[in-house]
């Protein structure tokens, strides 16, 4: 990995290409073009990398691209929380809309993720956390 300063995990003339965890196994990354680096955690571990310019612009990715789809049909979501189910506060705990709509990786197609009823976070991915986490990031130089 190079980078041009010791503040930053990544400059805006690179691009993040990929990450992989202690064990060699690849962590899902996804890059916005600018800004800092962000990481996505679940209850079972690191969820995925994001370069975007802000916390917003990040979770807003993470729901698009990295929550799974939730494997509820529209038929059980519906038998579970009833007509309204949209304003119901567990159907709200348990799931989100990809801002974007579905995408290539939805297989149910409505668009609805899945979150993780013991917690997520997103934080500012340091160099500390690098370390903690044996994590290994392949950066480029933007060409």
């Amino acid at each position: 990995m190079t980078t041009k300063s010791d503040k930053s995990v990544i400059q805006d003339d690179q691009e993040l290409r990929g990450a992989k965890n202690r064990w060699g196994s690849s962590i899902r990354t996804y890059d916005d073009g600018f800004g800092p680096l962000w990481i996505m955690r679940d209850s079972m571990g690191i969820v995925g990398i994001i370069r975007a310019q802000t916390w917003h612009d990040a979770y807003g990715i993470a729901e698009d691209e990295l929550f799974p789809e939730a494997i509820e049909t529209m038929e059980e979501i519906i038998a579970e929380y009833g007509p309204n189910w949209m304003e119901d506060a567990c159907f709200q705990e348990g799931y989100g809309f990809r801002p974007n709509g579905p995408n290539h990786t939805d297989k149910i197609g409505h668009g609805i993720y899945s979150r993780d009823l013991n917690g997520e976070s997103l934080d500012c991915l340091t160099r500390e956390m690098l370390d903690q986490w044996g994590i290994t990031l392949e950066i480029a130089d933007s060409e």
